[in-house]
């Protein structure tokens, strides 16, 4: 959503220009970065290679959900213990959210399995709202499921998923006008 609102901004300042967005996990836009396959990128969590340069852009928050049968949707809100043992529905290995959740998850200490891997956030959410497993994911992407009472956030006492997101280029790299245009809407609106 983020990234359609950008393009179309653009587009409205510079009507000729080529745009190509692709999305895919983090892994795969640095390394199309690191190629000059991609001239930039919006990456989440952090960048690997020091021959990328890597601007703030946007946080992101991510939460906790569950399908409305879920035990947790009554109560709304969770002790962070309570994640023991769940069986989760995560983005796949060098997906930037699921580095995020990791991260988290170890630094408390807290143990948790995989119900299901899924390479994207539609299918993560249908997975969810089928009763399949328990995820975090952006709450961006789930406003409009949460509206409609087909997911359920559930607060997580005692946790924080934050992510940052960065406009990211190759250090090397010529900026043509529409690339500079492209990095001033990313840093100036801050969304």
């Amino acid at each position: 959503a983020v990234l359609n609102r950008l393009i179309q901004e653009l587009r409205e300042l510079n009507p000729d220009l080529k745009i190509m967005p692709r999305i895919d996990n983090s892994s795969v836009v640095e390394a199309m970065l690191l190629s000059a396959e991609a001239d930039l990128g919006l990456l989440e969590g952090e960048i690997h290679s020091p021959d990328l340069v890597a601007k703030p852009f946007m946080e992101d928050e991510l939460i906790l959900i569950c399908s409305p049968a879920h035990p947790w949707a009554e109560k709304g809100a969770i002790r962070a213990e309570e994640l023991k043992h769940q069986g989760f529905i995560v983005r796949e290995e060098g997906s930037g959210t699921r580095e995020v959740f990791a991260s988290v998850m170890l630094a408390h200490k807290i143990p948790w399995k995989i119900a299901g891997i899924h390479n994207n956030p539609e299918s993560t959410k249908n997975a969810v709202a089928a009763g399949l497993g328990i995820a975090v994911i952006s709450k961006l992407l789930v406003q409009k499921e949460i509206e409609r009472g087909e997911l359920v956030p559930v607060t997580v006492h005692g946790l924080s998923f934050k992510r940052h997101f960065h406009v990211v280029h190759h250090k090397n790299k010529y900026f043509s006008t529409g690339m500079k245009q492209f990095m001033d809407l990313c840093c100036l609106n801050l969304y």
